[in-house]
């Protein structure tokens, strides 16, 4: 049985903290959304000094973990704009958004808004919040490095197809590729090539 799909909401809560997943609840009245909850690793993640519990979601509640009036108003416009979606969609949502902690530093972080029905009506909405700086970090080097690597103009023989290296020796491009990066070449065969040397060989 999944418990994060089909489970009881405290039952998803718990194991959510077991596994060390920052979360918070959202009731849904009418069209309004109040805190209703929120775990100590979401309280953690945010530096926040207390959790926010049973208050209306407004931008006087987000005033108490952002620092100042245009940050409330920023954090409370994006959040109700995601919970609203929510709502509306009825279906399961993530994003990925850069995110201030109450010490000011900042994370890259995955939101996942999944709605909880009771009698077919959404009730809740239950957030979960990941931690994905390091894989963004990662990604931004990897997008530097390619980049670095298409704006670096190269000489190329046209006869033989070697390439000018640093000190001005001629290397084949995969000595030169496995110089300049973590890239290493194993050598084949495209098809075009090996139906051309089957020819050629009879």
């Amino acid at each position: 049985m999944n418990l994060l799909a089909d489970g009881d909401l405290n039952q998803r809560k718990t194991l959510l903290s077991v596994l060390g997943v920052p979360m918070y609840l959202v009731n849904v009245e009418d069209t309004r959304f109040y805190f209703d909850s929120m775990n100590t690793q979401f309280v953690d993640l945010l530096g926040l000094q207390s959790p926010l519990e049973q208050i209306p979601l407004n931008v006087d509640a987000l005033r108490e973990i952002t620092h100042t009036e245009v940050e409330a108003e920023f954090y409370f416009e994006r959040l109700e704009a995601n919970l609203a979606a929510c709502l509306r969609t009825a279906k399961t949502f993530r994003r990925e958004e850069l995110t201030r902690r109450f010490d000011d530093t900042n994370f890259w972080s995955r939101v996942s808004f999944e709605p909880i029905r009771k009698h077919g009506r959404i009730i809740r909405i239950l957030v979960t919040v990941i931690d994905i700086t390091e894989m963004m970090d990662a990604l931004n080097n990897v997008e530097q490095a390619l980049s670095s690597l298409l704006r670096e103009h190269v000489d190329i023989c046209a006869i033989c197809h070697k390439v000018k290296g640093v000190a001005d020796n001629w290397m084949s491009i995969g000595d030169y590729r496995e110089e300049r990066s973590d890239i290493t070449f194993s050598h084949g065969m495209c098809p075009q090539c090996y139906r051309k040397q089957k020819s050629d060989a009879r």
